[in-house]
């Protein structure tokens, strides 16, 4: 049997997760540090060994090798188990209840943890830990706690600028009040709680993002002002 090496992507609660239970079952990986967004390129000088690569959410911006294998749950794969149900699988691993509640946080967000049956410690915990896996600074909390106070709306959907780098400190408060809102800055505009599949093909590939399922998350990767972002709610309310 090939030797196998996992190669991590972007930061968060599952992939720090994800990291343990490799390191615990004795499995080679690279780990570059990477934020949200890691792209198969990041890792091209690891890219001619010899062992089975396994990719986990790396953005494809180059030809795969041969020996290349990608893990991920989002856009085309958000049919697929979560990344880390994916490594217990290859692992045959049973996944404890805390595992569990990270696959369930990554795949189907509060909603989801909610149904499973979390507590609210559980929840307010995952959730915490997740923003510090992702890096989320205290400005970025300060931000979204002060933007809860003065939310803006449109078409009574709340839509608000967030300035920000990571957009959870604000979606996870939002998403305890509210089924649908939109978030956006000059690069991402991401819509919560909408059917995504009226979306897909609407943008191209290379600029969306999407996961949880049809009514999850979905993200365009381009700067769209409130009168646009008003135009797309027309279309999707």
């Amino acid at each position: 049997m090939k030797n196998r090496c996992f190669l991590l992507g972007g930061q968060d609660l599952e992939m720090v997760t994800i990291k343990k239970l490799l390191t615990q079952y004795g499995e080679k990986v690279i780990d570059l540090n990477l934020s949200w967004g890691a792209k198969l390129s990041d890792y091209k000088e690891y890219l001619d060994s010899k062992d089975t690569l396994y990719g986990i959410e790396l953005e494809i911006d180059m030809e795969i090798p041969s020996n290349f294998i990608p893990i991920d749950h989002h856009n085309e794969q958000q049919h697929l188990p979560s990344s880390i149900q994916q490594i217990a699988n290859i692992l045959n691993h049973q996944l404890s209840r805390e595992e569990e509640l990270v696959s369930i946080n990554d795949t189907q967000y509060i909603k989801g943890l909610q149904k499973y049956g979390a507590t609210n410690i559980e929840i307010t915990r995952i959730r915490n830990e997740d923003r510090l896996a992702q890096g989320v600074s205290k400005e970025e909390e300060n931000a979204a706690t002060l933007a809860m106070k003065n939310l803006k709306r449109v078409h009574s959907i709340v839509c608000h600028y967030f300035n920000y780098q990571h957009f959870s400190p604000l979606s996870d408060q939002l998403s305890l009040e509210h089924e649908k809102f939109v978030i956006y800055n000059n690069k991402i505009t991401l819509f919560y709680g909408f059917d995504t599949s009226i979306l897909i093909g609407n943008y191209p590939r290379k600029n969306i993002f999407y996961g949880g399922g049809n009514f999850g998350f979905f993200g365009i990767k381009e700067n769209f002002n409130e009168n646009q972002i008003s135009t797309i709610l027309k279309g999707i309310e």
